[in-house]
């Protein structure tokens, strides 16, 4: 009684770890709706563009890589589509990219600006260590600051 247990336990096991590894090939076993479901050609490229990328880490064994993605280009071709044709909802033109680095790059480069009586005010007077705003010690000479940040 105590083998068939431990048999049942071993094969529950096993399945429960193999599912990840074997839904992530393609090989899961997957529900049927018994519907025929129209594929979406942008869902297909992002497959295709997961798979190459998961067989050029070497996450996806070369002759599963080539039947998987021979499958999806034939799912690609019964749309219509070529699989070396990019959708265009993938395409940004340059000067869109450009504005858009632009824009990104000018957000980073924001930094606040103090006055130069801030930044005088962040500096013991003792010993010329910057400090913050809301310190009362100097965190350099340990001299005491006063409220308005001097000392």
């Amino acid at each position: 009684m105590a083998v068939a247990i431990a048999v049942i336990l071993g094969l529950i096991s096993a399945a429960i770890i193999m599912y990840p590894i074997a839904s992530r090939w393609g090989v899961a076993p997957r529900a049927s709706t018994g519907a025929t479901e129209a594929p979406d050609a942008q869902a297909i490229f992002n497959k295709i563009s997961d798979l190459d990328a998961d067989f050029e880490r070497g996450t996806t064994p070369e002759d599963v890589y080539t039947e998987l993605r021979e499958t999806y280009v034939k799912e690609l071709e019964a749309c219509g589509i070529s699989d070396h044709v990019v959708p265009q909802a993938l395409v940004m033109d340059e000067a869109t990219l450009g504005d858009e680095i632009e824009r990104q790059i000018a957000e980073m480069r924001k930094v606040p600006q103090q006055s130069a009586a801030t930044r005088k005010a962040l500096v013991c007077s003792k010993c010329g260590a910057p400090h913050e705003p809301n310190d009362k010690f100097c965190p350099h000479c340990g001299t005491r600051l006063t409220d308005d940040g001097s000392n």
